[in-house]
């Protein structure tokens, strides 16, 4: 596969600003009112604490425009596809307990105690992975220097360990089969280059699968190398879709792995290769956002004025290609001290895809990819989510707090200082 994989989260921009030619309308700076109407009776899961630590950083719920105080405090962890279930990891004196929580009430639904250090927080994707109902939970044990490799599979709604898998070698868990019978497993290669192989691991007959998963047009060189920005799920977790960029040789690409099926039926993935630029700095602020109903992915970076369309096929990866790619007029694009956690929302309703940087918001056109607006310019945003009824952009500032944003009127309330200290992004909305 070309130049490829290494180990989570996002990256930030250095944006915009346009001008442009044949790219949509000249962009506009938003006033900020105290005017703009909130969402009524929707709750915003915010993850507080940007750039400390997974100990220092929590959940906080709030609904905006009702005080400051938190409805709930929680740890940060992995949450079910539908985020009602939050699993939080703690460890202590050789052993780890796995909270099960309800985010709607913070109750401790069931606790899993383990002998051994494992975490479902940490950079990459590497320390643990779950299925879309959050019945599967596997986790890889701290502390692996290249012997052995301990992973525990947890059935998390019987509440007990499944499984216990011990490999030789380093590996990392990458994905898991939405019926948890097939752990995605990264091994590290430990050569000069970082190189690493995808394979699979079949639970049922505890045998891990001697061939590497690759792209069926690069057979000849299967070895990958890079590091994964961020990711997207189909929503019924049949497919992952993960950006991964490498500075050093200046590449990104999407590795699309399908995660259906017999662990002898995983042997290919795709690869789709993305546009950059000529500083490879600026890979980073690469965001992914997929289309409700599986048909598109769309991976921007308006540090590099660029969008990209990749038309989907379900687990036909083979069939995933860069379908089309868009550019605009990107200013500011200096590398910056902001991460992203979640840089781009998708209204599907409307068509539009909004893009976070370091000079405002793009608004794209996902029909054809092009801008047509920039709204808060001069603003710095780490994170954007759409209110439940898409009518509300947040835009969310470690800074300044949370700015919410009316699509209809162009229109920026007064930012939400909640009760978020250095608020990172919104992790979900519940209404």
């Amino acid at each position: 596969m070309r130049i490829k994989m290494s180990l989570r989260l996002a990256g930030l921009l250095g944006l915009l600003l346009l001008a442009m030619a044949g790219c949509g309308r000249a962009s506009t700076a938003t006033n900020t009112t105290k005017s703009v109407q909130l969402p009524r009776g929707e709750t915003l899961y915010v993850l507080d604490g940007y750039a400390g630590t997974a100990a220092t950083q929590r959940i906080l719920a709030f609904q905006p425009g009702k005080g400051t105080s938190a409805l709930l405090t929680l740890p940060v962890g992995v949450t079910s596809y539908d985020h009602t279930t939050l699993y939080a990891a703690s460890a202590a004196a050789g052993h780890t307990t796995i909270a099960v929580i309800n985010t709607r009430t913070g109750g401790t639904l069931r606790s899993i105690t383990l002998a051994g250090s494992y975490e479902t927080t940490g950079p990459g994707y590497g320390a643990s992975t779950i299925s879309p109902d959050g019945k599967w939970l596997a986790l890889r044990q701290s502390g692996t220097t290249g012997g052995t490799t301990t992973i525990a599979l947890l059935d998390t709604q019987a509440g007990r360990l499944a499984n216990t898998v011990s490999l030789l070698g380093d590996f990392e868990l990458d994905a898991i089969s939405p019926d948890g019978q097939v752990l995605y497993l990264i091994e590290n290669l430990h050569d000069v280059a970082h190189h690493y192989y995808v394979k699979a691991y079949d639970v049922a007959s505890a045998t891990l699968g001697d061939w590497v998963i690759v792209d069926k047009t690069e057979i000849e060189n299967p070895k990958m190398q890079g590091t994964p920005l961020t990711r997207q799920m189909a929503p019924d977790g049949s497919v992952a879709y993960t950006l991964y960029i490498n500075a050093a040789q200046n590449s990104a690409f999407i590795h699309v792995l399908p995660l259906v099926g017999s662990a002898n039926d995983a042997r290919f993935a795709r690869c789709v290769d993305l546009p950059v630029g000529s500083a490879g700095s600026l890979l980073k602020y690469y965001t992914l956002a997929l289309a409700p109903d599986g048909s598109h992915l769309y991976a921007t970076n308006a540090a590099l004025g660029v969008s990209n369309v990749v038309d989907l096929h379900g687990p036909d990866v083979l069939s995933d290609n860069l379908t089309s790619t868009a550019h605009f007029t990107a200013a500011g694009d200096t590398a910056l001290a902001w991460d992203f956690y979640g840089g781009a929302a998708l209204a599907a309703g409307s068509g539009m895809l909004y893009v976070a940087g370091a000079h405002g918001i793009v608004a794209l056109h996902t029909p054809d990819m092009q801008m047509k607006d920039v709204y808060l310019a001069g603003g710095t945003f780490t994170g954007l989510a759409l209110s439940g009824d898409g009518r509300t952009l947040y835009a969310v500032d470690p800074a300044n707090g949370i700015v919410p944003l009316n699509l209809a009127t162009g229109k920026a309330g007064a930012a939400l200082r909640g009760p978020a200290a250095t608020p990172w992004g919104v992790a979900w909305v519940a209404e």
